[in-house]
């Protein structure tokens, strides 16, 4: 039986988002054929995923008996996370093979209900703040392996996908060398396509490393992808939206279909976090993320305007993603080499952002006809990533509460701010950070 744990406001919310991640996909599509909520196998791991969320509450009632302990419960909640892990690999690599081997599997690829569905269930194994209590802050334990490992087994199946996406256009392009007539758009095409996933593969790999080796900002940057996605999943479902809507590596879709997944697993409160980061810590991955994402995709405008005839589609999209390079290329050189509050430019940038991209993105809805997302990578930069700002710089503040020290339990610290402002000092060269007074202090698990 477990004591009497409060858990805290984070996971309640973690709790409300995996059962709505996981409700809702099962109205998706799952591929190309059928929806989620009429594929057997699909139902029974949602609902093993669901019924793990109640977990922790009946062990806090003592369903379980006495012998009943937080090791058990996280073990309890991983298994259950399993089976939808290993069911979207198993459609993944079906998605792969079929496009190798000479036999039918049926539709193939990865629908917006795996989009969302994944997140869910990944968010559901995960153990949640308030389930770490009996773990001593900044030595190894069993928590904080399981977390990496399944943040890596999905980084994994992510570049199974970009290098299987990437292969199958080499093949494309070596198939179609005969075809001179067509050397732009047969030949030339794919390999595009090739050199676009393994790009992509290198933007989020990078994330995923930095996580998983302990860097809190690298998860926070990778779950704006995810919230991106998820935004995305529920976009293209809508009747007559003109936009693609299964993740296959027959059109080299860059894995959109796990960037949920590894979104969530980023942010599992058993990875190493830190309460108290400065602004330059907490936002230059994201910044990172944000100039690498519109310089691929500067790199890919000015190609299909060099090979086809220009549209204002693509001239809308190289101009916006100009913008938003300039802007986070300066929003990054003034928080690293500042130690003024930047909230001033953070707003600046997210107006500029969402302002230049909406108009865009209206344009785009109609126009683009890209196999790469492209609409979606506009709608992460343009949406998602302003989204972020605002409510970290300007609502997150106001929701927090005093910070009290740790809680008897010692399962999260009683009221903390959440990493919201004010601000920690920047470090000092060779030293450490100055948090304030009172601050809340780093806590490592």
């Amino acid at each position: 039986m477990l004591p009497g744990v409060i858990p805290a406001r984070a996971d309640r919310a973690r709790d409300i988002i995996a059962a709505l991640a996981l409700l809702v996909s099962l109205g998706l599509d799952w591929n190309a054929d059928s929806i989620a909520l009429l594929r057997v196998d699909v139902v029974v791991i949602t609902a093993v995923s669901l019924v793990s969320l109640l977990l922790p509450a009946a062990s806090r009632r003592g369903l379980f008996g006495p012998t009943w302990s937080p090791a058990r419960l996280r073990t309890a909640k991983l298994i259950a996370g399993v089976p939808y892990l290993f069911l979207v690999a198993v459609y993944l690599f079906w998605d792969i093979l079929s496009r190798w081997i000479e036999v039918s599997y049926g539709s193939t690829g990865l629908g917006p209900a795996v989009w969302i569905g994944l997140a869910g269930a990944v968010l559901a194994a995960q153990p949640r703040e308030s389930d770490l209590f009996d773990l001593t802050p900044g030595t190894p334990n069993t928590a904080s392996v399981a977390a990496r490992l399944v943040l890596i087994g999905l980084g994994v199946l992510f570049a199974a996908a970009s290098v299987a996406g990437a292969a199958t256009s080499v093949f494309r392009f070596v198939d179609g060398m005969d075809a001179v007539a067509g050397l732009r758009v047969s030949v030339l095409n794919p390999v595009i396509d090739a050199v676009a996933a393994l790009a992509w593969l290198v933007i989020i790999g990078r994330l995923i490393w930095a996580a998983a080796a302990g860097k809190p900002a690298a998860g926070l940057a990778l779950s704006l992808p995810a919230w991106a996605v998820a935004g995305w999943a529920i976009m293209v479902s809508l009747p007559g939206m003109p936009y693609l809507s299964v993740d296959t590596v027959q059109l080299n879709f860059l894995g959109v279909g796990l960037l949920g997944g590894i979104g969530a697993a980023a942010l599992s409160p058993a990875l190493p976090t830190r309460r108290a980061m400065t602004q330059a810590q907490y936002y230059l991955p994201l910044l990172g993320l944000v100039a690498a994402t519109s310089a691929l995709w500067i790199a890919l405008s000015v190609i299909r305007l060099t090979l086809y005839a220009a549209s204002s589609s693509t001239l809308g999209a190289l101009v916006f993603f100009t913008i938003a390079l300039a802007g986070a290329t300066l929003a990054r050189d003034r928080l690293a080499n500042s130690e003024v509050d930047q909230r001033k430019t953070l707003f600046v940038l997210a107006a500029t952002l969402f302002g230049s991209g909406l108009a865009v993105l209206l344009l785009m809805s109609l126009r683009v006809n890209w196999n790469q997302p492209a609409p979606m990578a506009l709608w992460l930069v343009a949406v998602v990533v302003p989204a972020f700002i605002i409510w970290r710089e300007a609502l997150g503040p106001a929701m927090k509460i005093p910070a009290d020290g740790f809680g008897e339990t010692r399962g999260y610290i009683e009221g903390s701010r959440d990493g919201f402002g004010p601000w920690p000092a920047p470090p000092e060269p060779g030293g450490v950070g100055r948090a304030p007074a009172g601050s809340v202090p780093d806590v490592r698990r």
